[in-house]
């Protein structure tokens, strides 16, 4: 018995790992060599944000195009697709990403949590997660109610760090470009 169990009175559970051999040929010396392949490490796979935009309803897509058209009516404003989500920077600072949870669009801005009403956008400070240090500010677009309150939250973030709007800009499809 574990720790654990010890302490709370539940068994443990052991993980159970599948292994398979695998026997191929070579074509060279005709040997065969026996691989061990580990069926648990496909279990944990990552699904990458182009996979997971392809599965988002039309009402997700078009928050994405929004707020992605947003950004990028902006100065000065590089992003980046990664397989987590797609970052914007200003310069070499952070100032938002987009990242997708289940069926949920979540907007990481690089605003102060507590400077907003938790009543009103609903927030959540991850400002203690490693990988949204500089991006604490954190709401979930899932309805219209959602993707406004995230279109105001994105004109205080511009109003807060002072960039300019482009005077000539093309609205792009980013769902578009990214599912194929």
């Amino acid at each position: 018995m574990g720790l654990f169990s010890k302490l709370f009175g539940k068994k443990e559970k052991k993980a159970e790992v599948v292994a398979t051999t695998v026997v191929e040929e070579t074509p060279v010396t005709e040997k065969k060599v026996e691989k061990k392949v580990d069926s648990s490490v496909d279990s944990k796979r990552r699904i990458p944000f182009t996979d997971k935009i392809g599965n988002m309803d039309e009402k997700t897509k078009e928050y994405v195009n929004a707020i992605n058209n947003k950004f990028k009516s902006l100065r000065n404003i590089n992003m980046r697709v990664s397989s987590r989500g797609v970052s914007y920077r200003n310069g070499r600072e952070l100032i938002a990403k987009m990242t997708i949870r289940g069926k949920a669009l979540k907007l990481h801005l690089a605003l102060d949590p507590k400077a907003f009403d938790e009543n009103i956008y609903f927030q959540k400070d991850l400002s203690n997660v490693k990988t949204h240090v500089e991006v604490p500010f954190t709401v979930k677009v899932k309805s219209d109610r959602g993707f406004k309150n995230a279109m105001k939250l994105i004109d205080a973030l511009i109003e807060n760090k002072g960039i300019e709007s482009k005077t000539r800009f093309v609205k792009a499809d980013l769902v578009g470009q990214l599912v194929k």
